[in-house]
């Protein structure tokens, strides 16, 4: 987040309407996630160390990292803007409309997205929540 914050503050000159620096923000966000999948980097801090495990609960432990790796791979394999929408929905839980002034797409096509994108991911996996059914 630091990274964004700096980058946005280099380029405030460009930002003319002062009301789409949030959306302007976002996309920074946005690409710098994409830098950094891309270079493939995996933060192991928020792992839990094997020795804080709970015995009992290693099947259950074992059967939600392969659930989660499931449906990461899923979503990664989504096209571009079904991913980006879907990522700025329930990860970051804009709404509609701050999805389309990130992207800078009309809501119709927001929408659109996330409803490709959400039927593609249960076509795929069954491990897509209840709470995910429809674009609001």
């Amino acid at each position: 987040m630091q990274e964004a914050f700096i980058r946005m503050a280099r380029s405030l000159h460009r930002i003319q309407d002062p009301a789409k620096a949030g959306a302007y923000l976002r996309s920074i966000v946005l690409n710098l996630a994409r830098d950094h999948n891309r270079r493939g980097l995996l933060s192991l801090r928020h792992r839990t160390p094997a020795s804080d495990l709970d015995p009992a609960g290693v099947d259950e432990t074992i059967t939600t990292n392969d659930q989660n790796r499931l449906l990461i791979e899923a979503v990664q394999d989504l096209p571009r803007r079904q991913r980006d929408c879907i990522a700025l929905r329930y990860l970051m839980e804009l709404s509609v409309g701050e999805i389309a002034a990130t992207l800078e797409l009309s809501e119709n096509s927001v929408k659109t997205h996330l409803k490709r994108g959400l039927a593609r991911l249960r076509t795929v996996t069954v491990l897509v929540d209840d709470d995910m059914d429809e674009p609001r």
